[in-house]
């Protein structure tokens, strides 16, 4: 099974919010389980996300019928679409699709492949001007699938579907409490912080495994996934549940599983042991991003691209001038031996 959580977490310098959708990333059904499946979606419209917790074989043909369906429906795809009439699509489709399915196994009293998957289901919705997110399930009475709405005017509005969901509860009123949230205040990653600390507890919380998976929903309806460091700050690079090749990475933001920060495209914090004469005429910029030697508060997402650029430049120019120093001295070596 799984764990997956959605919350409107709010940014403590600005008070802007976001919607922040986390999972693990394990796969299960037929008796089989996967550590590295994707099980968060970015959909054809690109102003929502799409998680789920249950069985693959039920969820995948689910999700991978809304996004065809979704792609080749311009009114659903045009952002200007009410959020909530992309969430009825979306039931409708779900429902249609499961309908069809025909049971030969068994008995349904047993098991019941209906209900065997949840969804949320969330996004930007601009015409409330809200973050709105939603827990689709299957209901047999109704025989179609059904929904429970939150909203960022809700205060600390989250929700959870999976497994060991009442030790999730009980986790996050123990991150909330530690962070002076007990009674009031907004979510920031405290979430994120629970999951992370039952993926990485396989003893105790089995179901719940893998490199975890994360994505945003911004008020500018547009959406980021992340990676995650994986177990650690210090561990390896993954996106969507998969180990990435360090030397081949996408171009994404990755979070910390230890402190649920993001890191700020992996720069320095202090540059006082730098040789400035190295950079030219780049200098003059770098100083002013790290004055005193420490990294200016605030840099732009711009500026730090910028950083990185140089000094990444800059580190290739002197590996090929080492290069070039190396077969100088070779030969000169080489004459002095003739």
């Amino acid at each position: 099974m799984t764990l997956c959580i959605a919350w409107i977490r709010q940014e403590a310098k600005t008070n802007t919010k976001e919607l922040v959708f986390a999972t693990d990333s394990m796969l299960t059904g037929g008796g089989e389980t996967w550590k590295h499946g994707v099980k968060l979606f970015e959909l054809p419209r690109k102003d929502c996300l799409l998680c789920f917790a249950g069985e693959t074989s039920k969820a995948y043909p689910l999700i991978l019928n809304l996004q065809t369906a979704i792609q080749f429906n311009q009114k659903i795809m045009n952002q200007h679409t009410d959020l909530r009439q992309v969430l009825e699509y979306l039931c409708s489709t779900f429902t249609e699709v499961i309908n069809s399915l025909v049971y030969e196994l068994g008995d349904l009293e047993a098991y019941n492949p209906y209900t065997a998957a949840k969804f949320i289901f969330g996004g930007w919705n601009w015409q409330t001007q809200l973050l709105e997110f939603w827990e689709i399930y299957y209901g047999m009475d109704e025989k179609k699938f059904l929904y429970n709405g939150y909203d960022s005017t809700t205060a600390r509005a989250y929700h959870m579907i999976g497994d060991h969901l009442p030790e999730a509860e009980e986790l996050l009123m123990e991150e909330l409490t530690n962070n002076g949230k007990r009674i009031q205040g907004s979510f920031d990653m405290e979430p994120f912080m629970v999951l992370s600390r039952m993926a990485r507890d396989v003893e105790q919380y089995r179901p719940i495994d893998g490199a975890l998976q994360v994505a945003k929903v911004y008020q500018s309806g547009s959406t980021e996934f992340f990676g995650v460091m994986w177990q650690s700050v210090k561990g390896k690079h993954t996106f969507l549940g998969r180990e990435l090749n360090p030397y081949v990475k996408p171009q994404i933001r990755f979070v910390d599983p230890d402190s649920g920060t993001i890191l700020d495209l992996e720069l320095p914090k202090n540059i006082a042991k730098l040789n400035m004469d190295e950079y030219g005429n780049e200098s003059e910029f770098i100083e002013s991003c790290f004055p005193d030697g420490n990294i200016k508060p605030g840099l732009s997402d711009k500026e730090k691209e910028m950083l990185l650029a140089i000094f990444k430049d800059n580190s290739y120019k002197s590996f090929l001038t080492s290069l070039a120093d190396n077969e100088i001295l070779q030969h000169a070596e080489n004459n002095e031996q003739q």
